[in-house]
């Protein structure tokens, strides 16, 4: 196994129990495309950047991708997600 795919192994982890993982957005932070898409660009904690990206395709339901970019720019983490929007309380 080259030094590549070892890295792949580290930054790429698959959620496979069934387990919920919660998602607050700031609405101020995203940038709303045409044809129900939008996108986020913003610094995170440590100097890490994180950019993600949605589409909206039918009321409470997204496709979601997230990139997180160390400092230096090396990507750190990526994750693809079907969301549901949690009941209003």
């Amino acid at each position: 196994m080259g030094s590549s795919e070892l890295h792949f192994q580290k930054v790429i982890q698959e959620l496979v129990d069934g387990s919920t993982r919660k998602t607050v957005r700031d609405e101020l932070d995203l940038v709303v495309l045409p044809r129900q898409l939008w996108c986020c660009l913003k610094d995170i904690e440590g100097g890490e950047t994180c950019c993600e990206v949605g589409w909206l395709f039918e009321q409470g339901r997204a496709m979601t991708s997230k990139c997180i970019f160390s400092d230096n720019g090396k990507l750190k983490e990526i994750a693809i997600a079907c969301e549901n929007a949690a009941p209003a309380q």
